[in-house]
């Protein structure tokens, strides 16, 4: 009997052996069935369908429908084949053992089989060779018991185990080894291990993900976060740039109940699917599944993993940045191997920064948001002391009238971020309260803002009060010098106001640093740890990766030469750390070291210097007192080590 199923071509027979009572069942035959699967363990195979032969073997007696000439008694052929070319089709397994033991069980438990035979075939595999094969004969029985036996076995394992091993949200994966770091996180028996990916390329792109996380966190324990890529499209290249992320969740829910969960996040933020909806077209807010735990799920309306994350470059970057050892399931391929083979990359990871509201014209005062690129060009931060005592240029700046004209000074000279302190942190400055500190930076925040200025403002504080009021009133960056340490409440309030953060390394607080310089032989490692627990601390607070930047603290408990230690080995910080990297180093006392000069103000052209090997060494922001001379020493540097 030969029948045709699509592009497949199969060829049955019947042959009948003895009496029922003497001889073995009789068989029904399914010969070189022809199915194009996905099936090996090869990058190659994992990506691209080849032929697999399929030869069944069916046990079972046909004596009454033979006797009757009734086919409601005996096997429906056409039936039996489309089940197998179906899960072959969709099962993309590993080995031919797997599906050849796969498609017994379908066929045992789904159409009443007491015995089969499944013969698989590759023709492609071997240049020398017909084809290698692999060959079952399983009874129905047999396979019942086995399930048993695996369900036991897996309830042993689980009381064993007690509970599942995570990751550890932390940055030990990056090379950082930490006392925390060796504290694994556990979660519940029936909590689940979830990678989920994050689009939007509509509207307030950063918003639809603030409010798509927030939404998550009411059914998803939130463990990690990728940092931010801003990615042209694919597949529909007609249409905005989208930015995407990842995000590691813990969660009770079923995969199929998960689902349900993100699709109605995603129609409370104003997505819509319907008939007229453009397949990898915009979309306001995105939330793929991309693993749960290692289950591979093929139904209609949910497969796992995502059947496409071996070629989408915005989703593989941020999914390296989490967990790049992590083995997809399907393809036997660490992230970071199938990250490697994607080229030409064109995603950006990038930085959003709030710079102020521009009034539309409608009259709305609209938030501008800037998606500052990582690594692409070195950004300048200009610094405003409002303070009386600021080693280089205290007093200068006093008045909000001579705050607010330095600061478009800063800006007219090239200024990408303007830097607001209201407390010296020099070495063995005394501490300014709560309170001072709001009344000397407030009020020269809000003149910028009122003054219709847009540009990112940094609030240089260690107090969370003083960086909740500064936000509030116009402030885009925290920038802390103790790294969160000195005050408990700092990633709070950096959480909660979504906006970035630059996390110092110090040792104690300004008065008492100078002493806290005792390091092992190798300054640049304890560095590395010591500012990797304050990071690490952070992302438990729930800050997002793509909000926090690095300062290794260029004189801040270090010595001279341990400053000269720190730059000249930025490049290995920031590898070891993955985070952008701030360096200060403007007219700071090495420099004056170096050079002999005790005058601040005179440090400029070896505060030049520092800033080309900034750049050479692929830091990410300097902050300086001369913003004009370094926005010329930057321009040219970059050309040379950024290529820009």
């Amino acid at each position: 009997i030969n029948a045709e199923y699509g592009n497949t071509s199969t060829t049955l027979t019947m042959e009948a052996q003895g009496s029922e009572s003497t001889m073995p069942l009789d068989q029904i035959q399914v010969r070189d069935l022809v199915v194009q699967g996905v099936i090996g363990v090869n990058q190659g195979e994992r990506t691209k369908k080849q032929n697999i032969v399929i030869n069944l073997t069916l046990y079972f007696d046909i004596t009454k429908p033979g006797e009757t000439d009734d086919v409601n008694y005996t096997i429906n052929y056409s039936t039996v084949s489309k089940a197998v070319i179906e899960y072959v089709e969709k099962a993309h397994q590993y080995t031919l053992e797997a599906l050849v033991l796969s498609i017994a069980k379908i066929i045992c438990f789904n159409f009443g089989v007491e015995k089969v035979t499944v013969r698989a075939e590759k023709p492609s595999a071997l240049a020398l060779a017909r084809a290698p094969a692999v060959e079952i004969t399983r009874t129905k029985k047999a396979l019942l018991e086995r399930e048993k036996e695996r369900e036991k076995e897996v309830k042993k394992d689980q009381k064993k185990k007690g509970s599942n091993t995570l990751i550890p949200y932390s940055l030990s994966h990056l090379g950082i080894n930490t006392n925390e770091d060796e504290k694994q996180s556990t979660t519940q028996e029936n909590d689940n291990l979830v990678f989920i990916a994050l689009g939007t390329n509509l509207g307030n792109r950063v918003q639809n993900l603030n409010y798509g996380l927030e939404k998550m966190k009411e059914f998803c324990t939130l463990r990690a976060t990728s940092f931010l890529y801003e990615t042209p499209p694919q597949y529909v290249v007609d249409q905005p740039s989208f930015l995407n992320a990842v995000v590691l969740v813990t969660t009770s829910l079923t995969p199929s109940s998960l689902l349900e969960k993100l699709q109605q996040v995603e129609a409370e933020v104003g997505r819509v699917r319907n008939s007229s909806t453009i397949r990898f077209g915009p979309r306001i807010l995105d939330l793929d599944i991309l693993f749960y735990n290692n289950l591979v799920i093929n139904e209609d309306d949910l497969i796992i993993p995502h059947p496409r994350i071996y070629e989408r470059e915005f989703v593989l970057a941020p999914l390296n940045d989490i967990y790049p050892d992590f083995e997809h399931p399907v393809l036997k391929r660490s992230v970071s191997h199938l990250y490697s083979q994607i080229s030409p990359r064109l995603a950006n990871r990038v930085i959003p920064i709030g710079s102020g509201k521009q009034v539309t014209a409608e009259g709305d005062a609209k938030e501008v948001l800037q998606m500052v690129q990582v690594g692409k060009k070195t950004q300048v931060m200009g610094v405003v002391n409002v303070t009386p005592d600021s080693f280089s240029d205290g007093g200068k700046f006093l008045t909000e009238d001579l705050a607010l004209a330095h600061v478009k000074a800063l800006i007219s000279d090239g200024a990408d971020v303007i830097d607001i302190g209201g407390q010296s942190t020099r070495p063995g400055a005394d501490r300014v309260d709560v309170e001072e500190e709001i009344k000397r930076v407030i009020p020269v925040i809000s003149a910028i803002r009122r003054a219709g200025i847009i540009v990112p403002i940094s609030i240089d504080t260690f107090y969370s009060k003083v960086a909740d009021e500064a936000v509030k009133a116009g402030a885009n960056i925290i920038n802390d010098v103790s790294g969160g340490r000195l005050d408990p409440q700092m990633f709070e309030v950096c959480q909660r106001h979504k906006v970035p953060i630059i996390i110092n390394h110090m040792r104690g607080d300004p008065k008492t640093m100078s002493s806290l310089t005792d390091y092992s032989a190798d300054v640049v490692t304890d560095v590395i740890n010591e500012l990797g627990k304050s990071i690490q601390s952070a992302i438990r607070a729930g800050i997002y990766r793509w909000n926090i930047i690095a300062d290794p603290g260029l004189g801040f408990s270090k010595t001279a030469d341990q400053s000269i230690s720190i730059l000249r080995d930025c490049k290995k910080i920031r590898s070891k750390l993955s985070f952008p990297i701030l360096i200060g180093s403007s007219r700071k006392g090495f420099i004056g070291k170096i050079l002999q000069e005790s005058d601040p103000s005179r440090r400029v052209w070896g505060t030049a210097a520092t800033v080309v090997i900034a750049v050479q060494q692929s830091v990410d922001w300097v902050r300086v007192h001369d913003v004009k001379e370094m926005t010329d020493v930057i321009k040219v540097a970059d050309v040379f080590y950024r290529h820009t």
